[in-house]
């Protein structure tokens, strides 16, 4: 028995890929759909825990028990003021950072971030490995420290014109070198992209600089810039120091009010301001999670990327006819044309269809029924053929309408046209085939099994038959 051996063109599966484009884009809506509820939901219940802190320690400040009575300071008295004084100071000095610092501002879930890689390259510095690798760690050093210097960020706000206090630029830089790197790596976080970028190319060109004034103090060495990435992240660690700042902010107003509480009228008035009737908001805003842009995209990605692997993978491993092209380049058939059975196809997967047969014009792709026929008929006539046997390995309703269809024409130039169910399982229709010999595949993209359309035309040569051609339903 002769085997076939399956040759997919590429191009043939690229446009099975594209084609099923339904079914990726439905993919990756619910990839998208799932990572973003997932990671949302993952944000609210971080959110709802610091929430439930919160409210905690505000319904920790709503207890009262006020006793006022008015009298002359004693040395306790006094020192409850003290007290009272310092602790207002402190929360006014950190409701006003709070207030005023960008970093607390930035939202921990969806945090703008650009992460430079720096390389210290110093091979000729020094003879030894140990020695060039202490001269490394002090270069690295020199630059960390520089990084926090008051040159750089004055520099920063001169290039991105920020009325801001240096200190609330300086802790929006972050530094990382590892023990016995060459390498270390600057992180800068702002909550506008168009300013971080500013920031970060002025860090850039700062650095470049102080490279070539640290070179003539602690000699030559080469600063790279190895890698320079943007990104968008759940940052933990700035989440945690918000909510740090939150709890110590409610922490002070409860105290606060427990002094208070047992102070007179006289020594309230002597504290000054209140802390107890400012506005929460004005305190501390807590930042509700967002739908995550980033997972959303992921997801798409991700789910369009498993449903074209899974259509590659059936188009590779299924067992039923895929591409026209097979009946043509695996089994040596001469092709009398296709016909198209999705009669309602969609705008768009007509254009692909007609993108993909633009360059097809001899293969009689996507061809009618008049003009199979008349490929069967001109056959028929310069084989000096009177009668042909049409059969398939799957004869459904739809096969035997168009048999019928060719039955009618063919009659009418004198040929006769008999059928038959699969030769491989109905033996009537074996014996009609051996006897009529010349026969016509019908078959079906989809549907037609590989081993029963292989084992059929082993049949047929196997009772001296001739396989005129094949007909392709897509």
């Amino acid at each position: 028995m002769e085997k076939w051996n399956r040759n997919i063109s590429i191009k043939e599966l690229i446009w099975k890929v594209i084609f099923e484009w339904k079914k990726i884009v439905l993919c990756a809506i619910i990839f998208a759909v799932i990572a973003t509820a997932l990671r949302y939901s993952k944000d609210m219940r971080t959110y709802e825990a610091a929430k439930i802190k919160h409210e905690k320690a505000v319904e920790e400040q709503k207890e009262t028990g006020l006793s006022i009575i008015e009298e002359n300071f004693s040395v306790e008295e006094l020192q409850q003021i003290q007290d009272a004084s310092a602790l207002q100071k402190i929360a006014i000095e950190t409701r006003e950072y709070l207030e005023s610092s960008i970093l607390m501002s930035i939202n921990s879930f969806q945090e703008d971030v650009i992460t430079l890689e720096y390389y210290i390259g110093a091979q000729n510095a020094y003879e030894g490995e140990d020695t060039r690798e202490n001269y490394v760690q002090d270069i690295v050093y020199m630059y960390k420290k520089y990084l926090k210097n008051e040159e750089l960020i004055k520099e920063i706000l001169d290039s991105t014109k920020l009325d801001i206090e240096p200190r609330y630029i300086e802790e929006l830089i972050f530094v990382y070198a590892e023990q016995g790197s060459s390498i270390f790596t600057i992180e800068v976080v702002y909550p506008d992209k168009e300013v971080l970028e500013d920031m970060v190319s002025a860090v850039k060109v700062a650095l470049n600089s102080y490279g070539e004034t640290l070179a003539q103090k602690m000699g030559s060495h080469e600063l790279v810039l190895i890698a320079e990435n943007a990104s968008v992240r759940v940052d933990v660690n700035l989440g945690k120091r918000q909510l740090d700042y939150q709890t110590a902010m409610d922490s002070y107003r409860s105290k606060f009010k427990t002094l208070k509480s047992v102070m007179t009228s006289a020594q309230i008035a002597k504290i000054g301001e209140s802390l107890e009737n400012e506005s929460e908001e004005n305190i501390f805003k807590m930042q509700s999670p967002s739908i995550s842009k980033v997972y959303m995209i992921l997801g798409v990605f991700v789910g369009a990327f498993l449903a074209i692997v899974v259509i590659i993978c059936f188009a590779l491993f299924e067992t039923r006819l895929q591409f026209v092209n097979e009946m043509v380049e695996t089994y040596q058939l001469r092709l009398f044309g296709t016909l198209d059975r999705d009669k309602k196809r969609v705008a768009l997967d007509r254009l692909l269809l007609k993108i993909k047969n633009r360059g097809d014009k001899g293969k009689l792709t996507n061809t009618t029924m008049k003009i199979i026929c008349t490929n069967l008929e001109l056959t028929c006539k310069n084989l000096s053929l009177d009668r042909i046997f049409i059969t398939g390995t799957v004869m459904n309703a739809a096969e035997q309408k168009i048999v019928e269809e060719i039955k009618e024409y063919m009659a009418k130039m004198g040929v006769e046209v008999v059928t038959g169910e699969n030769i491989c399982y109905d033996e009537t229709s074996l014996r009609i085939m051996a006897e009529v010999k010349n026969t016509i595949l019908l078959e079906q993209i989809g549907a037609s099994p590989y081993r029963d359309l292989e084992k059929e035309i082993e049949l047929i040569k196997e009772y001296d038959g001739t396989v005129l051609g094949c007909i392709i339903i897509a």
